[in-house]
């Protein structure tokens, strides 16, 4: 009689695979073959890197920013620009150079100036100005001399400028605007149990001043300046005010649930502010799509091989695949304010009884500018299956380990300030936790590494007549010298 057909179960004993193990590698087999046709089929002769198409009219922004028309705040007089020294608790690798950052002195009584975000949110640098333009000793432009050319114009701007310029030859300036940079360094802060040596008093008024300024009429906050009200700025400044210590019951606080309650609470907020919220213990890690630190041991020719993500976001996955390997979060439980947030971010739920799970793509609309595509939903299903049968040990400690030499290589490189505020408020957390912070906090930031973070905060914060705000980088010092040159 001729042999019977071969089970599955049987081919399966005969590769001494595992149920389980045969169906993830038949999976990531699918992926793979999903995502090279797409890379090579589906998208035609585009490279993989191709950005896209015109955003269709129905995914495009909607709304306008609307701001009141009275009722700014005016910040404190005795902010003043000094030029970043090395410090003298720590030994950095590099010297630091060009950053300007902030001393505040309560007995300067200078005039405040005032500032209106319907009229412009984008803040005129005045105080930053005011401080430069004080130091110029040599003579400066006639201004009631009345050009009477183009040229004699342009001269009498360069006489002006050149007022602004710092003593080591740059030009500094504000370099704010979006809208998601200030929770990261404020709940790294928090949950390190050094917010007050990070944000001094001073410091936290300002940023008070600052996030009061420009919550909008309906109570939320954009994604930066310009931007009409959503819950990516929403959420990450709501929880950035309650962690400073302005009360839940403040107008401010009770217009920004406001927003938030008509677009679902937290839950329907994106990734980002979820992923900080598991981080600070008022979010599940369940409700976190996976983000595996496994992927830096795949071939770097693999086209998602996380470097060649574009440089932030591969700076930024860096720290999330260590924090979310851990399934870190700060004992939300002990701490008063962030048992509140529990009930606040979450209205009308009880947050014992939320099914995060269920709510890993749950966006609002005002933030679902590219929805999911379902090969990313693929490829996070298949990584979720990884996850739920309990990740590999002897592959999980090793890209862990790669990821901590990583994320130190790039501490040293550059000088403990990483890529931008948002890697460096994830980095300190990182840094905090490998130091052991979760059983010793004031022993983990006297260590050497978190000494080095905490020092180069001040190059990522900037005064204006707006408030104190963190910035995209620490300047745009080069880019704007060389135009000025």
């Amino acid at each position: 009689n001729p042999s019977p057909t071969p089970t599955a179960a049987a081919m399966l004993a005969a590769l001494e695979l595992e149920p389980f193990t045969a169906v993830a590698l038949g999976s990531l087999c699918a992926l793979v073959l999903a995502v090279t046709w797409w890379l090579l089929g589906a998208r035609g002769a585009r490279p993989y890197s191709y950005p896209g198409d015109a955003v269709e009219p129905e995914r495009r922004l909607r709304g306008q920013a609307q701001f009141r028309s009275a009722g700014y705040l005016r910040v404190e007089p005795g902010w003043s620009p000094v030029e970043e020294a090395q410090p003298t608790n720590c030994t950095l690798p590099h010297q630091v150079a060009g950053q300007q950052v902030w001393t505040f002195d309560p007995s300067k009584q200078e005039p405040a100036y005032d500032f209106n975000a319907s009229e412009n949110p984008n803040a005129g640098d005045k105080i930053y100005r005011r401080a430069l333009l004080q130091r110029w000793a040599r003579n400066r432009p006639d201004e009631s001399k009345k050009p009477k050319t183009a040229l004699e114009a342009a001269r009498k701007g360069y006489e002006f400028y050149q007022m602004l310029q710092c003593e080591d030859g740059h030009w500094g300036g504000d370099y704010g605007g979006p809208h998601f940079l200030i929770a990261g360094l404020v709940i790294a802060s928090y949950i390190m149990g050094c917010l007050d040596e990070v944000f001094p008093a001073p410091h936290r008024r300002a940023l008070e001043v600052y996030l009061r300024n420009h919550q909008q009429v309906d109570g939320g906050w954009g994604s930066h300046l310009e931007s009409p009200s959503n819950m990516l700025g929403s959420t990450f400044n709501y929880v950035a005010l309650r962690l400073l210590g302005v009360s839940k019951d403040d107008p401010v606080c009770v217009q920004g649930r406001s927003f938030m309650e008509k677009h679902g609470g937290a839950l329907y907020a994106p990734l980002w502010p979820k992923f900080w919220l598991a981080v600070l213990g008022v979010y599940d890690w369940k409700g976190i799509t996976p983000v595996p630190p496994e992927l830096w041991l795949l071939p770097q020719w693999f086209p998602l091989h996380p470097g060649r993500f574009w440089c932030h976001i591969r700076m930024i996955y860096l720290p999330m695949c260590f924090l979310y390997s851990k399934r870190f979060s700060y004992d939300a439980a002990s701490d008063p304010v962030t048992m509140s947030l529990r009930s606040e971010l979450y209205p009308g739920r009880e947050y014992s009884k939320i099914d995060f799970s269920k709510h890993r793509y749950s966006i609002a609309d005002c933030d679902n500018f590219s929805p999911v595509h379902w090969i990313m939903r693929l490829a996070q299903g298949v990584f979720q299956f990884y996850e739920d049968l309990g990740a590999w040990s002897w592959l999980r400690e090793r890209s862990l380990r790669f990821v901590e030499e990583y994320m130190l290589a790039e501490d040293v490189e550059t000088n403990y300030l990483t890529i931008a505020p948002i890697s460096k408020a994830f980095h300190m957390v990182c840094s905090w936790v490998i130091a052991g912070g979760e059983l010793d906090k004031q022993k983990a930031n006297r260590s050497e590494e978190i000494r080095k973070h905490i020092s180069r905060v001040p190059a990522y914060l900037w005064v204006a007549e707006d408030g104190m705000k963190v910035q995209g980088y620490n300047g745009s010092q080069a880019w704007d010298t060389a135009f000025a040159i």
